[in-house]
């Protein structure tokens, strides 16, 4: 009984399109363009999660190494504050130069997305350990800034 219900459906030639096909048509059509973007999205933030990882991860090392030199008295502690300074200064420096590197045009750009995502990730921690804000905290923040945009500039200046 079942076979003749499907033989009659399948000889049944009536041009009939069901509201429901046109819909889950257009979905995966919606889908398979999302999933286009999200590949190339995924592509393009794996190049920056790398360097922010990287970046991270230097300014930890190069922090931890400091730290022992400064609990075994090599360095006191106004060579540790400056060292850190200058240590996170040149990590971003060296980082937001190679990672303009990778863009051909607009290099300011890279640049600008570390220096911003930097900043923002210290006013968060900054945020969290309740530290009152001052003119020497935003100048420190401002160098934060301009550093990567300066060291991704110097790209396009030696072209």
């Amino acid at each position: 009984m079942k076979n003749r219900i499907i033989l009659t459906n399948l000889l049944d030639i009536k041009p009939r399109i069901d509201i429901n096909y046109k819909i889950n048509l257009v979905q995966s059509f919606i889908i398979i363009c999302i999933l286009k973007k999200l590949k190339g999205i995924c592509t393009y933030m794996k190049k920056y999660l790398k360097c922010f990882l990287k970046v991270i991860l230097e300014i930890i090392f190069l922090t931890f190494i400091l730290n022992l030199f400064f609990y075994f008295n090599v360095i006191n502690n106004t060579i540790y504050s400056h060292l850190e300074l200058i240590f996170l200064f040149l990590i971003l420096y060296f980082n937001s130069l190679k990672l303009s590197y990778t863009r051909t045009n607009l290099n300011i750009l890279e640049g600008i997305k570390l220096g911003t995502f930097f900043v923002l990730l210290f006013v968060i921690i900054n945020i969290i350990f309740e530290h009152k804000f001052s003119i020497n905290l935003l100048i420190y923040y401002l160098l934060i800034f301009l550093v990567p945009v300066l060291s991704s500039m110097r790209k396009k200046v030696k072209k």
